[in-house]
């Protein structure tokens, strides 16, 4: 398997190399096989970009919390009601700034610390963040069952990227499971009920795939 940095360098290399061929070849032969490498590059990029681990940003949680604020509110009383050290914990709004901030520094151990203590206190973002590290495997070993686990939480709060990317491991077979176009559009369909574009444009595309029956099937999940 392929270490997911290398990995992620493939299509910029493929599109380096390529262009390099095009510049300094002078054979007709070398310069066509520079611009199929050029575009590998972009064909690779492109289509994981299409079905790629996305992640949440601090400044998508405000537009996120429209969606879901009521229902956590009311865990938020019920959890407060039970446990009246809760008021007393640290916010994990906080913690997963921190995460984000680390992240985009490239810190990915220091992100995966401040978002799993956020994602323990059942905060969604950092839930989905922290599943995409796992899939990744940046700052942590790749753990596939882990990221399906972090997302499943997430998106059973209402979380549309979390959504997406149960979809994209549907997909993928990953996380120990078989890959299911049906349940692939059933999670992309959910995400795109929430206005998620790039789920509606995924769930366009998996439709093409499914038969009527599945089709039907995946339907009657989402009532």
């Amino acid at each position: 398997m392929i270490p997911a940095p290398l990995y992620e360098l493939l299509p910029y290399g493929y599109a380096l190399t390529g262009m390099l061929a095009v510049a300094g070849l002078e054979t007709i032969f070398g310069k066509v096989c520079g611009a199929l490498l050029i575009i590998a590059g972009v064909v690779i990029y492109l289509a994981r970009m299409r079905y790629r681990h996305r992640k949440i940003r601090p400044e998508d949680v405000a537009s996120a919390k429209a969606h879901n604020d009521s229902r956590r509110q009311t865990e938020t009383s019920r959890r407060n009601v039970a446990d009246p050290n809760s008021q007393a914990r640290v916010n994990p709004e906080q913690d997963f700034e921190k995460g984000a901030a680390s992240e985009e520094s490239g810190n990915y151990q220091e992100a995966f610390k401040w978002y799993l203590k956020a994602a323990n206190q059942g905060y969604a973002p950092a839930q989905v963040n922290l599943g995409a590290l796992y899939a990744e495997g940046h700052g942590v070993p790749q753990d596939f069952q882990e990221a399906l686990a972090w997302y499943h939480k997430a998106a059973g709060q209402g979380y549309a990227l979390a959504q997406f990317n149960l979809g994209v491991m549907c997909i993928a077979g990953q996380g120990g499971i078989s890959k299911d176009h049906m349940m692939a559009y059933v999670w992309f369909s959910r995400a795109a009920m929430q206005g998620d574009e790039d789920a509606r444009q995924a769930q366009k595309k998996i439709a093409a795939k499914l038969t009527a029956d599945q089709k039907a099937r995946a339907q009657l999940l989402l009532v």
